[in-house]
């Protein structure tokens, strides 16, 4: 019996072999096969999913939703490569079960086995099953002999030992399994063969896990993510791999709510670690936008960003806060407000930050608002230097920025050659101005002050008077009055400086009559004009007085302009000098206008002779005059030596060779005794005086009274006559 049951486990446990190789090879084969396609559509996928040939077939296709124009081309993890690995695992548990578990499981048993081998061999006759049933342990053989079924037992187990049930088996499902595994063994050898880094993180992949699939090329995004608003921006990547320079990739640009775009890649550089630099420089932008790259295999992991930043400007333009303010800190020789303070000036510009006509010894003063916080706002003052050529100076700090740091203010000295400045400015995320904030600076012409002759007039200031009455032209008033020997000379002027009025005089000659100018000698005869005459050759010079009091303290009234005097001053009244007062001393200072009368007497002038002596005035003379004006611009004393300086703007129009020629001190300092005085201010024209007789004269004031009633009388005829006109008819 051990024979029979020997041979009997022995075929069973080698069906079970069989089975379960069977089984195993073709899970195998097929779990295989469907890994390697799980691997290509993965791999298919992630190399070209993101090209735009994919793109387009997607965006085209009824069946598919449109294409991310940002989509990096990796495979979908919860979309794709979680379905395919959930897949395969489904697929491998039904693959086990039906084709390794319960074919092994249905293994035939061993009785099955004995009947099978029975059928194979037919001189068992029954036998096998009999002696296998009959002696197993707890067989139902009561009333059975014994003796017979030892008997059939002997004989079942003799004729097993003349067969080898193992022969039964169907030795072909190893063929077969080797037929289904081997082919899939050889793919997959020869591809990892091939590449296994590939092939190992394919299948790395399909057990979910973060790796990346290999490429030749890789792209890295170095392209910074925040610009200025309208900047050329370079779009730049690393490339590294097996690349080639005339390789030409794809930027795919997608501005925020607008279509994508495309550009060109084009190589750069090469490094020094054997990378390289591909890069498209794109136009001027605005919109932030996002953007991928690709290149030959490789691409870029992550979609780049770029935001723009507005850079640091001037704010918007405000009528009522202009964001650029330049305004002019007078010098204290012009004076200070009520409470101590500077004056302040704005000329022409101001509002856009220019700055004219600055006085010598002021500041400037630049107030500036900005679009948005600052991190750095620095001004550079700019000189003028040799030819066309300018001169930056040492940027200035802000004398004081807002604890918003959205404004910032700053002084500086007016000095010579001083023609412009310049606001740099630097934000948090260090970019500058990309426009220059430059304005203009105009230094103050060395211009003596405006003097203009008024019309001598006969009418009383006193508006009170019957010459300010309704009706009354005042150019009636206004006549040339004839000049007698004894006579006086009514002078009346305006004058006007932006450095105010200083001291003024009366320059004066007298022309001789019929002495031709040849007669003189030459240093005579040149000199026409009193700025010719420092030295009082020929111009005699008369101090006008400036008027000191208090005109209300003193109750003279207003100052009547026009006719150079008050209104308490009485017709035939003076007022040599009067500086005018600011119509408001808190805005600007006072003394910038001047203006006076003086009732000129001519007795006792003398004329000059060519002969060098002075002769007295006589009939037929002529009386020439000029007033002239200086203003309150004098040079200055600097440094513990008291050196003496010239007025800057004089300075600044001094060459290099005129400068060193200068009179200096033994100590070799500027003499200012020896420096030519400041020049002053003159009417246009001079005024001329022809002496006449008592008589003369006489008859020219009779004359002009008989004339002024007759056209009395004529004007308010034509005035009746109009009225009589325009009467309706009775």
């Amino acid at each position: 019996m051990h024979t029979i049951l020997r041979q009997l486990r022995r075929w069973r446990s080698r069906e079970r072999l069989l089975r379960l190789a069977w089984g195993l090879g073709r899970t195998l084969a097929v779990l295989l096969a469907v890994l390697a396609g799980a691997c290509l559509i993965d791999w298919f996928i992630d190399r070209y999913s993101g090209s735009q040939t994919w793109r387009d077939w997607r965006n085209s296709s009824w069946l598919l939703w449109p294409a991310d124009p940002l989509d990096t081309g990796e495979t979908p993890f919860w979309l794709v490569r979680l379905p395919l690995t959930a897949g395969q695992v489904a697929l491998a548990a039904w693959l086990l079960y039906h084709w390794v578990y319960r074919p092994v499981r249905q293994t035939p048993p061993i009785d099955d086995l004995a009947f099978q081998a029975e059928q194979a061999f037919p001189a068992f006759e029954h036998r096998l099953v009999t002696a296998v049933q009959l002696n197993r342990r707890g067989a139902k053989t009561q009333g059975m002999s014994r003796a017979l079924i030892a008997q059939v037992t002997e004989e079942a187990e003799a004729l097993a030992q003349r067969y080898d049930f193992l022969s039964l088996l169907d030795t072909s499902r190893w063929q077969k399994a080797l037929a289904w595994l081997l082919p899939v063994l050889m793919g997959w050898g020869l591809f990892v063969a091939i590449n296994p880094s590939l092939a190992a993180v394919l299948v790395l992949r399909q057990a979910l896990l973060p790796v990346d699939i290999p490429r030749r090329i890789h792209l890295e995004n170095l392209t910074p993510e925040l610009w200025p608003v309208g900047a050329d921006v370079t779009v730049r990547v690393r490339v590294t791999g097996r690349f080639r320079e005339d390789l030409v990739g794809v930027l795919r640009l997608v501005p925020d709510g607008q279509p994508e775009e495309f550009y060109e890649l084009h190589w750069a550089r090469t490094l020094d670690d054997g990378s390289a630099e591909f890069e498209t420089r794109l136009p001027p932008m605005s919109q932030d936008f996002s953007f991928l790259a690709r290149l030959g295999d490789g691409r870029m992991r992550e979609p780049g960003r770029v935001r723009f930043e507005p850079p640091p400007q001037l704010a918007p333009d405000d009528p009522s806060s202009p964001p650029l303010i330049g305004e002019i800190e007078l010098p204290a020789w012009l004076g200070r407000r009520p409470d101590g303070s500077p004056y302040l000036r704005r000329n022409d510009g101001w509002s856009r930050g220019e700055i004219v006509d600055a006085l010598p010894q002021s500041r400037l003063r630049i107030t500036a608002r900005f679009n948005k916080p600052v991190a750095q706002a620095y001004l550079v003052p700019i000189l003028r230097g040799e030819g066309l050529r300018e001169h930056p100076l040492v940027p200035l700090p802000p004398l004081v920025l807002a604890e918003d740091r959205r404004s910032a203010f700053w002084t500086l000295p007016a000095q010579p050659r001083l023609i412009a400045y310049r606001l740099d400015l630097t934000d948090d995320y260090g970019f500058t101005n990309p426009l220059p904030i430059r304005r203009n600076i105009r230094l103050w012409e060395d211009r003596p002050p405006v003097v203009e002759w008024k019309p001598e007039s006969t009418r009383d200031p006193n508006r009170a008077s019957a010459d300010w009455a309704p009706g009354v032209n005042p150019k009636d008033f206004e006549w040339d009055m004839p000049l007698a020997p004894n006579g006086r000379i009514q002078v009346i002027y305006v004058a006007r400086s932006d450095a105010g009025i200083g001291r003024a005089n009366i320059a004066y000659r007298v022309v001789p009559r019929g002495i031709p100018a040849d007669a003189y000698p030459e240093e005579i005869r040149r000199i026409q004009h009193p700025r010719d005459d420092p030295q009082g050759l020929v111009f005699q010079r008369l101090p006008l007085r400036p008027f000191t009091g208090n005109p209300q303290e003193l109750q003279l009234g207003e100052f009547i302009l026009d006719l150079g005097k008050f209104e308490k001053s009485g017709k035939f009244g003076e007022v040599e000098l009067y500086h005018l007062p600011a119509s408001d001393p808190w805005e600007e200072p006072s003394g910038l206008v001047a203006g006076g009368c003086k009732n000129f007497e001519i007795a006792g002038l003398q004329k000059r002779l060519p002969d060098g002596s002075w002769a007295k005035l006589e009939v037929g003379d002529t009386v020439e005059l000029y007033v002239e004006v200086y203003d309150r611009l004098t040079p200055l004393a600097w440094s513990a030596t008291r050196r003496g300086i010239f007025p800057l703007p004089q300075l600044a129009a001094m060459d290099r060779e005129t400068l060193l020629s200068l009179p200096r001190t033994a100590q070799g300092d500027l003499d200012l005794s020896r420096l030519p005085p400041r020049p002053a201010g003159y009417p246009r024209e001079a005024k001329r005086k022809f002496v006449v007789t008592e008589a003369d004269a006489e008859i020219a004031f009779r004359l002009r009274d008989e004339g002024r009633q007759r056209l009395r009388e004529k004007l308010q005829q034509i005035a009746e006559d109009q009225t009589r006109v325009f009467q309706p008819k009775r």
